[in-house]
């Protein structure tokens, strides 16, 4: 109580001094929360582009792989048409032969 510190020498001065430093430690600690505040939407902002950046890239990344197996495949494709192509007239040739041979041996029955 007030009597206390009136009869008290120097503990009124001691009193206003802690109540001061009590402002200013209320004031800090207001600044400190604003800080912490402005800094928490920085990082969440950041975060928040971070994974709209990382979605684009997935995104690009398989678009990337698609096309790369895209192109593959029409290779794989090409390669077996030049196969194909190769083996048909062989086939065409192979078959007229078994036709001749098949005629052949149809006339020595005969």
């Amino acid at each position: 109580p007030r009597e206390y510190y009136n009869n008290t020498p120097g503990k009124e001065q001691k009193a206003v001094a802690l109540q001061r430093e009590i402002a200013y430690a209320e004031k800090k600690t207001s600044e400190a929360k604003k800080e912490l505040k402005r800094i928490t939407e920085n990082v969440m902002g950041e975060i928040k582009r971070f994974k709209q950046d990382k979605n684009n890239d997935i995104k690009q990344i398989v678009k990337r792989f698609v096309k790369l197996q895209i192109r593959y495949s029409k290779k794989i494709v090409e390669e077996w048409e030049n196969i194909l192509s190769t083996l048909e007239p062989q086939r065409e040739v192979g078959r007229d032969k078994r036709k001749k041979t098949v005629r052949r041996r149809q006339k020595k029955l005969n």
